[in-house]
């Protein structure tokens, strides 16, 4: 059995209204990086189609792959073991957006 004072020791859990603000804040906040990660990707799906346009213009092929790797390995380093497969993701979301997004 527990004393009164190792009872006054464990952590107490937050009041029910603190906790429902702390994650009506933590969704806030999460919805605007999520507006910021729309902005960023639809910026990003742009820039890529300019470049990809540039390089056909030029003869070359739309795609570098050693500019792919540059960013495989950027977000590998970043993220770890799911770096890989974000970086494939975006690319993908990206090819697919450009041409849509101005």
């Amino acid at each position: 059995m527990e004393s009164a004072a190792q009872e006054q020791d464990k952590p107490q859990p937050p009041a029910e209204a603190e906790a429902h603000t702390s994650v009506a804040e933590c969704r806030r906040r999460i919805d605007q990086i999520d507006r910021q990660l729309i902005a960023l990707i639809k910026e990003r799906a742009v820039l890529c189609g300019r470049v990809r346009r540039a390089r056909k213009s030029t003869g070359a092929s739309g795609i570098c792959l050693a500019r792919e790797n540059q960013v495989i390995d950027r977000f590998s380093e970043a993220l770890g073991v799911i770096g890989p497969e974000l970086a494939s993701l975006l690319r993908q979301a990206v090819c697919r957006l450009d041409g849509t997004v101005r």
